[in-house]
């Protein structure tokens, strides 16, 4: 057994980071087909977005409901039961610092963070900007640090399953009283709002 100096945080990044520059891109479409896309040396690379982990999960045989396991957005699991090669699942999101640019989802050009009204859904919150809430745009306010920058998330920041999310939660009724709660799975949505939450939200310019 070694020192454990290889989990440290900058190590393991740099590690990781390594194992995904040597690998070889595989997109969900090819997973299932014949041949094989995992017939050769690995490790590889399967960049996706969170709505396609649920197409993929019963073809790779992970957890189908979450993205459970991941570090910053990467998932490392054996490629097959026949090739023990790394097989690297990355969210195209959270992920997107150590992918290559043409993998990466960005925010966009015109993306704007913004607070709702306690109650309210995000797209109120963008409307009131002259913007529009974008759903591909809510993962990059799912961080605790936005969060803190917009709320005092007193009870720090907490992981919630739902379709208004990430929000602060202000009713001080409530269990989760005075937490800052993020999405680990799921695709929460714009039209959404809870009573006792107040939402952060991803706004972008309008078109047409």
């Amino acid at each position: 057994l070694g020192n454990g100096s290889d989990l440290l945080p900058d190590v393991y990044a740099a590690a990781m980071r390594l194992l995904v520059d040597s690998a070889q891109v595989v997109q969900v479409p090819e997973i299932g087909r014949q041949p094989s896309p995992f017939s050769t040396e690995g490790p590889f690379l399967v960049p996706i977005t969170r709505e396609e982990y649920g197409l993929l999960a019963p073809r790779l045989g992970l957890w189908p409901c979450e993205y459970r396991g991941a570090w910053s957005g990467l998932l490392v699991v054996r490629a097959t039961p026949d090739n023990s090669a790394d097989l690297i699942v990355a969210d195209r999101h959270v992920a997107a610092a150590f992918l290559p640019r043409h993998l990466r989802v960005e925010p966009a050009l015109s993306f704007q963070i913004a607070s709702a009204a306690p109650g309210t859904t995000c797209d109120e919150a963008c409307s009131e900007l002259g913007l529009a809430c974008d759903e591909s745009q809510l993962q990059f306010v799912n961080t605790c640090h936005h969060m803190l920058r917009a709320f005092p998330c007193e009870g720090g920041c907490g992981h919630e399953v739902g379709d208004d999310l990430p929000a602060y939660v202000h009713d001080e009724r409530m269990a989760t009283a005075g937490q800052c709660l993020l999405f680990d799975s799921g695709s929460p949505k714009c039209d959404r709002g809870h009573p006792s939450t107040t939402r952060l939200c991803g706004c972008v310019m309008r078109y047409g």
